[in-house]
């Protein structure tokens, strides 16, 4: 057990608590997946390059969108070309 969990325990055990029912409480008290600071920079990490590959799909997005602008001109122009010609 961590020196908190002991403390919690020995806390309850000084008011009388059974012993299984403290080392039950003092383990839940403290029985959390705490993220470490590896996990945080892995996550900082991962978020960057998520970051990175939206930056980049928006920016494709936007030359598609561009190119699909450039060739309905072209139609349009070749539509118009033909009708006043």
């Amino acid at each position: 057990m961590s020196a908190m969990v002991v403390e919690v325990y020995d806390a309850l055990r000084s008011v009388g608590v059974d012993e299984d029912k403290a080392k039950a409480a003092a383990s839940a008290l403290f029985n959390h997946d705490i993220a470490t600071r590896g996990d945080i920079a892995r996550l900082d990490r991962k978020i960057e390059t998520l970051d990175k590959r939206l930056i980049r799909t928006e920016k494709d997005i936007q030359f598609m969108k561009w190119g699909i602008s450039a060739i309905i001109l072209m139609l349009a122009a070749e539509y118009i070309g033909r009708f006043l010609a």
